[in-house]
């Protein structure tokens, strides 16, 4: 900022002050249950052929109601950003792929938890993998997640983070989102865009701004998790460091959590209560 005023001295560089703002992404509402006859059946004959016998018994007893799902942690997710209304929850709604496995929003279940959300938090759309580039499947991604809330959907995070400049941002912003937070990493924690502050998209291609505001996140679970390597308490002690250089600019602080990841199951085991850990500490850093 100083630099730029004094190459430009009609610059205004305005102070910002720190912020935090969670999200979640769901990319699989539930982990067994509410899939449907035939995707459950696949699945259980699946982990049968591998011989996985403790996981074959544990989807039965999921599926049979005596356990519960081990991804339904949205209660948890609720108590832990009660204080924080401005959480934005990212939905994906593509039609089933190879790399879309979320559970139709059709479902009852999803219904129901959409509209829990949507009652106490920011709903965005999470425009699936297959929807790359198609503005058509977008629209109708974030059409049919506009009937199930209250308000219009005008947040965006692109599943996998495919991102291609400046064609991603033009069909986001054609199709009326206002706020994408697509830009970070998923293997490493930082700034992928240069900045924790929000900005607007320029399109350098047409030469002009967009009425789209960038908003980069800073961590993502799956980045402490796969991309670092790193135990629970170390996931914290680094969340933490980053959020502490982004407070020191008046930055915005943004994480990525994904309602898996407080299962505690397979390779989160240890993890349940990493992202409430955090949030405690966030503000006080």
């Amino acid at each position: 900022g100083e630099v730029l005023i004094q190459k430009f001295p009609q610059v205004e560089v305005k102070p910002t002050i720190f912020q935090f703002i969670p999200t979640v992404d769901i990319d699989n509402a539930f982990a067994f249950k509410h899939k449907g006859f035939l995707r459950a059946l696949a699945a259980l004959g699946k982990s049968i052929f591998s011989l996985n016998f403790r996981s074959t018994i544990y989807r039965v007893k999921v599926l049979a109601g005596i356990l519960p799902d081990p991804y339904d942690s949205y209660s948890q997710l609720f108590s832990i950003l009660k204080n924080f209304p401005h959480t934005v929850w990212f939905i994906l709604g593509g039609k089933y792929g190879r790399f879309d496995t979320n559970v139709s929003l059709s479902r009852k279940p999803v219904k129901e938890l959409i509209k829990r959300i949507d009652l106490q938090f920011n709903v965005g759309v999470h425009p699936s993998y297959a929807s790359f580039l198609n503005g058509e499947s977008v629209q109708a991604e974030l059409t049919l997640l506009n009937k199930l809330c209250s308000k219009n959907v005008e947040a965006s995070r692109q599943h996998f983070l495919r991102v291609k400049f400046p064609n991603t941002f033009k069909i986001l912003s054609d199709i009326g989102i206002k706020t994408d937070y697509s830009l970070g990493y998923s293997n490493a924690v930082g700034f992928r865009a240069g900045t924790c502050k929000p900005f607007r998209f320029f399109n350098v291609v047409e030469n002009r701004e967009y009425n789209l505001t960038v908003i980069p996140f800073q961590v993502m679970d799956r980045a402490l998790l796969d991309g670092l390597y790193l135990s629970p308490e170390k996931a914290v002690e680094k969340t933490l460091e980053i959020a502490h250089k982004v407070k020191e600019v008046g930055g915005t602080f943004v994480t990525i959590w994904h309602n898996e990841s407080l299962s505690g199951e397979n390779e989160w085991e240890g993890w349940k209560h990493v992202f409430s850990e955090i949030v405690k500490k966030i503000n006080f850093e």
